[in-house]
């Protein structure tokens, strides 16, 4: 995958991107953000779409086992029945 970005008239190309996301953290890892990612090209329609889900996927699920893992840890420390009077109603 290569990123290259230009704009032309104000529209977005993205070249050679699909709806797939990975990093280094995973061991470059490949995760498919849709069915067959790997063949769905990120087109100027659909370029929302997909950085929705990329957002979605490195902000919940990629740190979701680390965080688990925190909260777990942070609770044999501290109350959490306090620590939750911190918390938006």
């Amino acid at each position: 995958m290569s990123i290259v970005v230009r704009e032309k008239k104000k529209r977005v190309f993205l070249v050679c991107f699909n709806f797939v996301c990975g990093s280094a953290a995973d061991g470059n890892k490949v995760v498919e953000l849709v069915k067959n990612g790997r063949h769905v090209p990120v087109t100027n329609e659909n370029c929302g779409r997909y950085a929705h889900l990329v957002s979605q996927h490195r902000l919940n699920l990629q740190i979701k086992s680390g965080t688990e893992n925190f909260i777990r840890g942070l609770s044999d420390i501290l109350n959490m029945k306090l620590l939750r009077m911190f918390s938006p109603v």
